[in-house]
């Protein structure tokens, strides 16, 4: 079956493996100081493992069968002197050998073909319900689609291969396509292959693509459909199927693609990668270019693992170790590494000439940006690079957001010690870790908040000062929250606070400023939900969290500024960069896949555990391991590809950056045959980058790590040059602190300088600092204005009896929550836009409110608040009755009026000219002239008081009317619902 063929494969590898292993083992035992006692029962090994790949060659099942009985023998003791280091890796790598084969028989030396037959047979019922599952939800899902006439992409391709399944149609669009050009060929799936082959003749297909780059298996994209064509095809330019082999590469220098091909040659092969990487797929250069003082490719190990001397600070250098992760060390070094190239000059083969790095010729590179880029933009930030982060979230991540939100926390609940010491840290109330020790001692057994306020009550020192600046601000925060609206709300506590002002301070300023405005447009956001109040938006900033759909950060920095980029491999694909930095190599794929219950493969089909009910155990079936291991095998095949994709990326210099904080694990593991199986056991992309360079010339370096002076085999060079670097973190945090230590040191300088008197150019430098801006008030005037807000530039806020109504019934004494005043006026103004003035009756007035609910002009609960008194009160006053006579009604009509500035403030001598804005609710016209009306919703005692705020916007309107119609505004009334009146301007 395919399964067992596929499993026969995966165990002759491994037999394969297990030998170059032990091979590698005969090789330490072989050096002068080594154990050459253990050579004659390696031998032996070797031969045993020899007759189990015959045996497994001939027949699987008797393979299985030979495991059970199979062991190895006991290595000989060593009397003589050797080298205890040459021991312990030749039994190393011989126990990593034999535990290969003892995997092996955990797995399948039990088996045997009738066993794996019941299982299958028992399993059989259930997977097939399943499918059938499957396949209903599929139809009912269509069938709701189909209902609600909706289309997806994937359906519009199964539609289209549903027609071309017609002979005579596939036929008609043959003919109609002298030649089908295909880009990016190897990034297809099956649907697309089966597509383009329905419309396309013989001899009119033309496909372009690199298997090599195919990264899109996550897309279903599937390589084999490259990978057979390129197999079937004839270099032969009279061939039918014709292939060309573009191999010449005008993006790289040759000393890039020399290493690339060193590198990919070694580790690229059929068994993994699914092509081999030899002469026929090599890249050559298609550039000329001169020769430079840098090498091309680099590799940069970072290590945590103390190896320090009898230095004294030991302790303290890897306590501050370990408050860095590995992404953090990374982005600490490229960050350093930057400003290093900053200074160096590269070879631009556009202009033909050597020129000085900028940030702009800097990209970083990283497999996942979701879960690392935050990290790389808050370092760069930071130390004063400017970033340009493709990342698509981080957002609530970064320092100024975090600390933020903790306040919001706080506020809402002050009895949240994460928030609390949060804010208490930060630079809002700045509290020491003494302080907060103080705190703590004061009051050991009580809540942290509890503390702080019994501390604030009890003492009398510069503590209970801050204590009490931070206690008064959250109760005033508090008692603001209740009513202002979140937006209002974040924008107070951002003014109070200065905290808009201290964080376009910070490095980076314009950037979290600019994350700051997105939190205000979040809060608007929230604000048209049916939720309110700042507990239910700290609900809903943490679902956005927890669905993990975290927010962009904001873009100040476009992609052509003069910024580092930071980007995903799969981003950058089809791009180039002259500086790479491809980092995270040593980060652990991703295998949860291969974990799931159930695994699928599109030609192995189901493979599910077989559950046995009694025992109530579980063992992996014949299908699983076998789709499994397939699974296994396709996936690292794609990171294989996506490491040639970002080491193909470079056009002068490429930077493969790791780090280990396992550094002697890891040594284990990179200390091992460069053998296909050994390369399947990879889990990053330093396991495979470190053992080829090992063999690689310019390796020394990290044949040192093993022991002092370590030869090994090399391989034939392809003409590549390495620079290997091997850097311990506690190098990087030195670095970093002599940089501070400098920053202090130059801003003292600075501080302290003083000219001893005035220079010649002090009175005018003075009278130039000093100068002030003579039209500053029009600074403070928009270019446009709603009426509304013109309304309170000239008259100030509204008088309290024009605003809201304040005095409502607690939330639970209400029997629903109804609607605000706000929300009450802007229904009211909906349904007076749309009304037949012809009603004059409630019960038809019930009827026009229930048809706009009908048309969801109207929610139910806005039709329900509405008073119809009010309405009604209206519709039977005399100036309705004059709407109802009058030759033309307009309603809802929107105006722009320019206005010059002295006409919006007298003490303003300018003739700039300010946009109002403005709406009018509705006028009529009659013989003699215009009547403008306005509708008022106010809660107001007395016509005179609304007469007085709203006289000035109604001269606008009606001047806005007469300019736009030509016509004379004879009156104007504002009519108010509060007091059923029509209020007459004029």
């Amino acid at each position: 079956s395919m399964w067992v063929q596929s499993l026969r494969a995966d165990a002759m590898m491994q037999l394969q493996g297990s030998i170059e292993l032990i091979k590698q083992a005969m090789s330490f035992a072989r050096l002068p100081d080594g154990p050459c006692e253990y050579l004659e029962t390696m031998e032996q090994d070797i031969e045993q493992l020899k007759e189990l790949q015959q045996i497994l060659e001939q027949d699987f099942f008797s393979f299985c069968s030979a495991l059970q009985g199979f062991s190895f023998a006991r290595l000989k003791a060593i009397r003589e002197a050797a080298n205890d280091e040459l021991k312990e890796y030749a039994r190393d790598l011989r126990d990593q050998g034999k535990d290969i084969v003892y995997s092996l028989r955990r797995q399948i030396g039990s088996w045997d073909l009738d066993s794996c037959y019941q299982q299958l047979r028992s399993m059989a019922p259930y997977l097939m319900a399943l499918t059938d599952l499957c396949q209903q939800f599929s139809r009912a899902y269509q069938e709701k689609k189909r209902e609600l006439g909706i289309l997806d992409f994937n359906d519009l391709e199964h539609f289209a291969l549903h027609i071309l399944a017609d002979d005579d149609v596939a036929e008609a669009f043959r003919q109609q396509f002298d030649y089908i050009f295909v880009d990016e060929y190897q990034d297809s799936n099956l649907v697309q292959e089966t597509l383009l082959s329905s419309i396309s003749r013989d001899n009119n297909r033309f496909m372009v693509g690199d298997v090599k780059q195919s990264i899109y298996r996550f897309r279903q994209a599937d390589p084999g459909l490259f990978l057979e064509k390129y197999n079937s095809f004839k270099v032969d330019e009279n061939a039918l199927n014709r292939r060309i082999d573009l191999n010449r590469n005008f993006r790289s220098r040759p000393e890039i693609l020399a290493g690339v091909n060193f590198l990919f040659r070694h580790i690229m092969s059929q068994e993994l990668g699914e092509l081999d990487y030899d002469e026929t797929t090599f890249l050559y250069p298609g550039l000329e270019a001169p020769e430079v003082d840098y090498e091309g490719m680099e590799l940069v190990l970072l290590h945590t693992e103390n190896q320090a001397g009898d230095d004294g600070d030991e302790e303290e250098t890897v306590s501050n170790i370990e408050e860095y992760t590995n992404v953090q060390l990374e982005a600490l070094y490229v960050a350093q590494r930057i400003k290093e190239l900053l200074g160096t000059r590269i070879y631009d083969s556009k202009r033909g000439e050597l020129r000085p790095v900028e940030y702009r010729d800097i990209v970083v590179l990283m497999r996942s940006t979701r879960s690392q880029a935050s990290f790389y933009v808050e370092e760069f930030m930071a130390q004063g690079i400017p970033v340009f982060a493709d990342t698509g979230s981080g957002y609530f991540e970064t320092v100024e957001l975090s600390v933020f939100i903790n306040l919001l926390h706080l506020v809402d609940n002050r009895y949240q010690d994460v928030p609390l010491l949060s804010v208490m840290r930060s630079t809002l109330y700045a509290f020491t870790e003494e302080e907060l020790l103080e705190i703590r001692l004061h009051s050991p057994q009580k809540p942290f908040y509890e503390a702080v306020a019994i501390y604030a009550k009890d003492k009398k020192d510069s503590i209970a000062e801050k204590i009490s600046q931070l206690i008064t601000d959250l109760d005033r925060w508090q008692e603001k929250a209740a009513y202002l609206s979140m937006e209002e709300f974040i924008w107070l506590v951002m003014q109070d606070t200065g905290y808009d002002i201290f964080v376009s301070a910070m490095p980076g300023g314009e950037q979290r400023q600019a994350n700051m405005r997105i939190l205000l447009d979040k809060a608007r956001q929230f604000e048209q939900s049916s939720m309110k109040g700042l507990f239910h938006f700290l609900r809903y900033v943490e679902q956005i969290q927890a669905r993990q759909e975290d927010v962009e950060m904001a873009r100040v920095l476009g992609e052509n500024d003069n910024v580092v980029r930071i980007m995903s491999i799969h981003k950058s694909k089809g791009l180039e960069f002259p500086i790479v930095f491809a980092v995270g190599m040593g980060r652990s794929f991703n295998r949860t896949d291969l974990n799931a219950p159930l695994l699928m493969h599109k030609k192995l089909g189901l493979g599910s555990y077989y559950y046995d009910l009694e025992s109530r155990a579980k063992t992996p079936t014949l299908p699983r391991l076998a789709i499994r291991q397939r699974n296994k095998m396709e996936a690292l095949a794609e990171e294989m590809r996506i490491l040639y994709v970002v080491c193909t990326r470079a056009r002068e210099q490429l930077i493969l950056l790791g780090s280990s904080s396992r550094l002697s694990s890891a040594l284990k593991r990179w200390n091992k045959p460069v053998d296909p199986y050994i390369l399947t056991q990879a889990g990053s992309y330093l396991d495979w980058i470190i053992p080829v360079l090992l063999h690689h010339e310019d390796g020394q370096p990290l044949r040192d790590l093993f022991y002092q002076g370590m030869q090994t085999d090399l391989y034939p060079g392809t003409g590549s040059r390495w620079e290997i670097k091997i850097i311990a973190a506690e190098q990087l945090l030195k670095i970093q602190e002599e940089q501070l230590q400098a920053a202090k040191l130059e801003q003292q300088h600075l501080l302290s300088f003083q000219l001893e008197e005035p220079g010649p150019d002090h009175e005018q430098i003075t009278q130039a600092l000093g100068w002030s801006y003579p039209w500053k008030e029009i600074t403070h005037l928009p270019a446009k204005l709603s009426v509304t807000e013109l309304n309170i530039l000239q008259q100030g806020e509204p008088e309290q009896s024009l605003l809201p109504e304040m005095n409502k019934k607690p939330a639970f004494l209400q029997s629903a929550r109804g609607l605000s005043s706000v929300e009450l006026g802007s229904a009211l103004h909906l349904v007076m836009q749309h009304i037949d003035f012809t009603i004059n009756k409630t019960e038809e007035l019930e009827a026009f409110l229930a048809s706009m609910v009908a048309k969801e002009l109207l929610s139910e609960e806005a039709a329900w608040s509405l008073d119809r008194d009010k309405i009604m009160a209206f519709m039977n006053s005399p100036l309705c009755s004059r709407i109802r006579r009058a030759k033309r009604v307009l309603r809802e009509q929107p105006f722009n009026l320019l206005l010059n500035v002295n006409e919006l403030q007298e003490n303003i001598i300018d003739e700039s000219l300010v946009l109002v804005q403005g709406m009018i609710d509705l006028f009529f016209e009659e013989e003699d002239g215009l009547v403008l009306v306005d509708y008022k919703s106010d809660r107001v005692k007395h016509a005179g008081a609304l007469a007085k705020w709203y006289a000035g916007q109604l001269r606008l309107y009606g001047r806005a009317l007469q300019e736009i119609t030509g016509q004379v505004v004879k009156e104007a009334y504002l009519y108010s619902f509060t007091l059923q009146e029509a209020i007459q301007l004029w």
